[in-house]
């Protein structure tokens, strides 16, 4: 279950990332109802279209990038003790011999 979790985690962030391109990237309106509701800060459906998919767009980016930190900070620590057990056990058959 718990792989499971992760796994639909992944696929939705990967889908929020390319709903994220798709939208700053578009050359109209996705919705036709959203081309005749009133604007409020004044920009295009086009303009707040594009705007809102960049804004997720940074989003996942900075998801990602600390996710990916995180990982590499973690597996540094742990080859760093690996190579620290794998010392105090050649340590241990030195003295022993």
């Amino acid at each position: 279950m718990r792989k499971l979790i992760h796994c639909t985690d992944g696929v939705s962030k990967i889908s929020v990332g390319a709903l994220g391109i798709a939208l700053t990237w578009s050359h109209g309106a996705t919705y036709s109802y959203y081309e005749h509701v009133p604007r409020i800060w004044g920009l295009t459906a086009s303009s707040d279209q594009n705007l809102g998919g960049a804004i997720m767009m940074v989003e996942q980016s900075l998801v990602l990038v600390i996710a990916f930190a995180v990982l590499f900070i973690r597996m540094l620590l742990q080859s760093e003790e690996d190579e620290r057990r794998r010392e105090r056990f050649e340590d241990a058959a030195a003295a022993s011999r």
